[in-house]
């Protein structure tokens, strides 16, 4: 296997939706990324995967990859929404409940309990 196609594979294999991969390819074939470019591409497809526009319904405005590759959607300024959280008197000790909320694991929740 080429570089070329590994590198295609790659991309193939990290795009979140399967649809006209002979497209893509001949769309791959044109552009001819080196490693710099693919690694970009994945990097952006990782962010673009956390996107409202890429999770809502479903996935259903997901691009094309061939669409994507054509529109350079790796260029894209993504707006990344950070995630909401809540707080929760079983998850964070009285004490905390109104400093700042830092990251923790839930290990025991009652609501959740078997």
């Amino acid at each position: 296997m080429n570089g070329h196609q590994a590198g295609f594979n790659l991309f193939w294999e990290a795009y979140p939706k399967k649809r006209s991969k002979g497209q893509a390819e001949k769309v791959w074939a044109a552009l001819t990324p080196d490693d710099v470019l693919l690694g970009v591409m994945l990097g952006k497809l990782d962010q673009a995967k956390q996107t409202s526009d890429w999770t809502k319904d479903g996935g259903k405005f997901i691009p094309h990859p061939a669409t994507w590759l054509n529109a350079k959607g790796w260029e894209d300024e993504l707006h990344i929404a950070a995630a909401q959280s809540t707080i929760c008197e079983h998850c964070v000790p009285p004490q905390q409940l109104h400093e700042p909320r830092k990251s923790h694991e839930f290990k025991y929740h009652p609501k959740y309990e078997g």
